[in-house]
């Protein structure tokens, strides 16, 4: 088990002490109304808004701002959630799909990319001299041998200017306010989104009731550490303001509870929330001197975004008055359309600068994950990417994607389609077109003399040969960080240690 890089795996920790008697819930600290479901700062009233196809934001102005629970706080967006239907969405998507493939001048979605040089790329919408690897060397030393299947390596950042082509309502940025700022690309710990969550395994522990769980205290140093090389990047790239969320306390803890029973009651899992909350809260102290954050939280709408929102108020609350100095607060908001207007100028009493960088949750398999499917409606990372074409065509090129879409294939060992209803054995020799990759990465092929279209999983690719692929078999390209490094430097870019 990989935990000698985060602290003690059988220590005592945070969590085992916090299990004692038979199953008992130890609550500790003040709790406001603690025996309800809502914390004390926040409501569930939230109203949606969906605003005219044609209409600007017009900014944050000086009526905006204001001070409450200590810190400055924004009340633009407050108790009020712009709804983006999927027609939108992914009309938006699909252009930016096509001009990625004009920008990059292929001949489909989905061909792959010869040379990636700045003069063979020779793109519009590449700032190929910004683009910054900044490696946790620690990291790299310790646990290489586990990183096969991950481009993005667990503590480091991928820094990258872009702009927005499209605004927190989907409409269209003129080109007046294409304002470059930062995206600083880092992964949280993902514990809880499934069963089995990809880091939950790394950081278990055995309790002091002799189950198995979560080490709470490596977890919470595992993550201060990420926010720490997130304030390091944002020192070495000169950072003024950095735009932040509740990183990793979405989804990576939504289903905790699966891989550890213990978070089935909602006041373990809103302890674990708060606990988080402070990690990042304290790690400011350490904040480059002239950095301002932009906190953007739900104090309304669902409980999971409330008891985040009032996670960060209550460590707010409790930190000193230097980082609270250094905080503001936009409920409701928008965290990319924060960034958008930071940087152009756009927030009263802040100049347009440079110096903007927005925090990205993103996936160490796939920068910008699967933003060109139809799945994620509301996550940061595959929005984030479906509004600019810069992002999307730097991940684009640093994934070395491809797709086998639209590729002919023959089968070269025999096998079963996984149809559903009526699953075909597919012999040697036969050939067919792949029409579609699915979001598991599963195809879809149109086998000749076969009526019926057939599904073939992801295990089954090395019993196919490709023919529009230079490797020829038909398989699952497993990426390492050093695949990315590598990549960055081909387009002269920087990689930094830590």
């Amino acid at each position: 088990m990989q935990q000698e890089h985060v602290g003690n795996p059988g220590g005592a920790g945070k969590g085992e002490g916090r299990r004692e008697g038979k199953g008992k819930v130890k609550c500790k600290g003040k709790e406001g109304n603690k025996n309800t479901r809502m914390p004390a700062y926040v409501d569930t009233c939230l109203t949606e808004w969906a605003a005219p196809p044609t209409r600007q934001d017009p900014g944050i102005s000086c009526e905006d701002l204001g001070d409450r629970h200590g810190v400055s706080w924004c009340s633009r967006w407050e108790g009020v959630a712009f709804v983006c239907g999927d027609e939108r969405r992914f009309r938006v998507r699909d252009e930016v799909k096509q001009r990625v493939v004009e920008e990059l001048k292929l001949e489909r979605w989905g061909a792959a990319v010869a040379c990636l040089t700045p003069a063979s790329l020779d793109s519009a919408v590449l700032d190929c001299t910004s683009l910054t690897l900044l490696k946790d060397t620690f990291e790299s030393a310790t646990s290489e041998q586990n990183e096969c299947g991950q481009l993005l390596g667990r503590y480091d950042v991928l820094a990258m200017r872009a702009y927005m082509d499209f605004d927190g309502r989907w409409q269209e940025v003129s080109a007046a306010d294409h304002q470059a700022f930062w995206v600083l690309h880092a992964a949280a710990l993902n514990i809880g989104e499934s069963r089995g969550a990809t880091d939950f395994y790394d950081f278990r522990t055995v309790h002091a009731d002799g189950s198995n769980g979560l080490d709470e205290r490596c977890y919470h140093e595992a993550m201060g550490r990420i926010f720490s090389n997130i304030l390091a990047a944002c020192r070495e790239l000169h950072i003024e303001h950095m735009v932040f969320f509740p990183f990793g306390m979405g989804a990576f803890l939504r289903y905790l509870e699966l891989n550890d029973p213990w978070y089935s009651s909602e006041v373990e899992k809103r302890e674990l929330r708060r606990g988080l909350a402070k990690t990042f809260i304290d790690g400011l102290q350490e904040a480059p001197a002239n950095l301002r954050v932009h906190l953007c939280i739900n104090i309304h709408g669902s409980q999971e975004a409330c008891d985040n929102g009032d996670a960060f108020l209550r460590a707010l609350k409790e930190a000193p008055s230097a980082v609270q100095r250094l905080v503001t607060v936009y409920p409701e908001a928008d965290c990319i359309e924060v960034a958008r207007l930071l940087a152009s100028g756009q927030v009263y009493g802040v100049p347009a600068s440079s110096g903007v960088a927005l925090v990205n949750a993103a996936n160490r398999k796939l920068i910008g994950n699967h933003w060109f499917a139809d799945g994620a409606r509301c996550a940061i990372d595959e929005n984030l990417h479906r509004r600019s074409v810069s992002l999307s065509t730097w991940a684009y090129l640093l994934n070395g994607f491809h797709t086998f879409a639209g590729s002919t294939v023959e089968v070269t060992e025999a096998f079963c389609s996984s149809n559903s209803k009526m699953p075909r054995q597919l012999h040697v020799g036969l050939q067919g077109v792949v029409e579609d990759i699915d979001n598991h990465g599963d195809a879809l092929i149109k086998f000749e003399s076969i009526d019926d279209k057939q599904r073939v999983l992801k295990y089954f690719f090395g019993k196919l040969w490709c023919y529009s692929q230079e490797s020829g078999v038909m398989g699952e390209i497993h990426p390492s960080p050093m695949d990315l490094e590598q990549r960055v430097l081909e387009i002269s870019g920087r990689v930094w240690a830590l």
